[in-house]
Parts: structure tokens; sequence; C-alpha cells
């Protein structure tokens, strides 16, 4: 069985030692577009006060620019230019421009400093969009102690990750506290020393009707846990000493339980997620297969990580918030 882990190894947490690292032989999944972070966004800048943004005064509708005519001189003799008072009467017009400048620019910079202190008020005034959600703390069960549900994880008949596409078809769900019985081998006794209390799943079938899957949660104790889990599966499927189970959801569904699936996991939090991936005919496939990696990055990191955990990973906040928080 061919293995996927979803995102780069994490750092180990004290605990048994590890086993010898193994070569990577499988492709990081490819989004189908550049992810976002699912968990904390940094918020957006914000916009420039109009003050930063003043345009000049010209552009204020309320700005009146007033060009004042220069005083008429006394009548001069005709030799004025070259008479003894020419010096004195260039000093008295040079002044009465002066003057007029000053009171153009006076006039401008008083209603450039009112609008940028009105719309400064303005925005002081606005008050701030409260926030929808907090965080919520999943990194432990003792924290987070509300079991999840069918409803929680799988709540519709359909799951449908992109509105411009066809929806994933589940063909059949389940939540028991038998961990056991979506795993085998050394991952049994892994999840059972970490404390695994339930696991969610679901069998699917993708728009195309041409591949399969079974995708679904663990409710570890810890995210101490769950990152040393994520850690030791690879080196376990790698030599074949251990895997996660497909369910088979009746006839023609046979193939998800063979040997010849993909699988891949991720976790957050306390939760161990995965998605086992196979051809509804049974045939082979690579590693390469695109169909199979879009499956895999739709079901565990759309899905999964940034619905369903991301939901469980937040709080709502105002009307409404008892009745969509998680139980327990």
């Amino acid at each position: 069985m061919a293995a996927a882990p979803v995102e780069a190894p994490r750092t180990a947490p004290a605990g048994p030692a590890p086993m010898p690292p193994m070569p990577q032989d499988a492709t990081r999944v490819a989004p189908r577009s550049a992810p976002t972070s699912p968990v904390a966004a940094a918020p957006a800048t914000a916009p420039k006060s109009p003050a930063a943004l003043t345009p000049p005064p010209d552009e204020y509708p309320n700005t009146a620019l007033v060009q004042v005519a220069p005083a008429q001189p006394p009548a001069l003799p005709t030799n004025w230019r070259t008479g003894a008072h020419a010096g004195f009467y260039r000093i008295a017009l040079s002044a009465v421009a002066v003057v007029a400048l000053l009171a153009i620019c006076g006039l401008g910079s008083y209603f450039i400093v009112q609008d940028e202190r009105s719309g400064q008020d303005a925005q002081a005034s606005t008050p701030e969009a409260a926030p929808t959600v907090v965080p919520r703390d999943i990194s432990s069960r003792e924290v987070d102690p509300a079991p999840l549900t069918v409803k929680e994880v799988f709540p519709a008949a359909q799951i449908k990750i992109n509105p411009n596409e066809q929806p994933y078809q589940v063909l059949k769900t389940q939540a028991t506290k038998d961990c056991k019985v979506a795993v085998d081998g050394k991952i049994t006794t892994l999840l059972s020393d970490l404390g695994c209390s339930q696991v969610v799943r679901a069998t699917l079938r993708n728009p195309t009707k041409a591949y399969l899957a079974t995708t679904g949660v663990f409710n570890l104790d810890s995210a101490e846990g769950a990152d040393w889990a994520y850690k030791q599966i690879k080196p376990m499927v790698d030599k074949e000493q251990g895997r996660f189970q497909g369910m088979v959801a009746g006839q023609g569904t046979e193939s998800v339980s063979l040997s010849s699936a993909h699988v891949g996991w991720d976790i957050r939090g306390h939760y161990l997620v995965y998605a086992v991936i196979a051809r509804a005919d049974g045939k082979a496939f690579p590693d390469t297969d695109p169909y199979a990696k879009q499956m895999m990055y739709d079901l565990i990191e759309l899905h999964l990580r940034q619905g369903v955990l991301e939901k469980r990973g937040t709080k709502p906040v105002g009307a409404g918030a008892a009745e969509t928080q998680p139980a327990g």
C-alpha cells in the first residue's frame, strides 16, 4: 500500500524510540488552488486614513481658492519706471502679490486640515465589526471531551468541496469506539497506546464513479500523541507492518479494502485524519494519479481538517452560539 502523508513531518514528542526514517516515496498532495491557513489568518492591513490619502486642495469641492487682484497704485508720471520712486512702487507691488499668495495658500491649508479632521473623526466613530468566532482549544481530549458524531463529520448524503463541481456521494457511515476496525497490524497497537477512544468514518464514491474512498477521524488523547502517530505510521505502512482499512459499503465497493489502495493521513489538535483511495475496478494506479491526489486533498485537507476540525477548533459568539457548540 502506497503511503502519502499530507503534511511535512512534525517534531515528534517524547515517547518510544522512533523507528529509523524511511525514504519518502510519495508526492505531497497538490491543492486545487493555493491554500490559505486554515486556523488563524493574520488580520488585514488597515486602510490608510483620509489624512494619508489627502488629494491636492483643488480636488476638495468645498475648498475656495480665491485669486486676489493686486491693489492699483496711484497715478504716476509717464517716466515713473525711471523716477526716484520707482524702487518704492516695485516693493509695494511685490508685497501685495506676496500677501495675495499667502491668502490663497492659507485658505487651501485651512480646508485641507478641516477635511482631514472630519475624515479622522468619521473613521474613529465607525464601530469595528464584532468577531463571529473565537479559537477553541482542541489540544487534548481533556479540554475537548465531547465525542465526534456522524452528523458532525458527515452531515449529509453528499460532500461538496467545490460549488462548481459535482459532489462526492456518501455510501456508508460509521461511528464506533472500537478503533481496531479501521486499522490493522502495528498501527492498531500504536493508536491503542495513544488512547484512541473512537473513529468516525465513511465510504464515498467520487463524481466520476471511477474511484472509491474511505475517510475518517481518530480521536486520540492529546495533540502530542497525534503528532507521534503521524511520525510512526509511515515506516509501518512502508514495511507492510500495518495499514488503514477501507470500509466496504455494499456490492461494487470491495476494492476499497484491497491492498492496492493508496492511503494518506494528517493531524489537527488531538485528531488523526486519514483517507484510503482505490479505483472502483480494483486496478492498481501510480502515486502520481491526479484523480487520487485530488481526492486525497479534498477529503483530508479541505473536508476534514479545514472543514470539520476547523469548526471544532473555533467557538461561535453571539446569537445561536450555544446551539452550534459541541456537547460536552
